[in-house]
């Protein structure tokens, strides 16, 4: 899931949750280059490790997805495409921390 609210980012979603200071993701934000160069700062900075990267990534999905439902009005489109790369950040999830969802491995 992605989202072009900034509040939405990775690191606001770590600010949220009391896992970094507003000064560390600034410290972060100014080191990187780009979105994914955040995730590279933060793990680099050791405000976030290796190994917590992706169920932190699977929060960020998780909120950016659980949001829609709030939403008073609005539309969506399905666009016919190419599967998602199995080596993108999705493959691997196997269930949704959410409860029931599911995501196929093969994604």
């Amino acid at each position: 899931a992605t989202s072009t609210d900034p509040t939405d980012s990775l690191g606001e979603q770590l600010l949220r949750r009391g896992r970094i200071t507003r000064e560390q993701l600034r410290h972060a934000v100014a080191q990187a280059q780009g979105l994914k160069d955040v995730e590279k700062a933060l793990v680099s900075l050791g405000l976030l490790s290796p190994a917590d990267l992706m169920p932190a990534l699977q929060a960020q999905a998780s909120e950016i997805i659980l949001s829609l439902f709030t939403l008073p009005e609005g539309s969506f489109l399905f666009e016919p495409g190419e599967r998602a790369n199995p080596h993108s950040r999705a493959a691997g999830w196997s269930a949704h921390p959410m409860g029931r969802w599911a995501i196929p491995r093969d994604v």
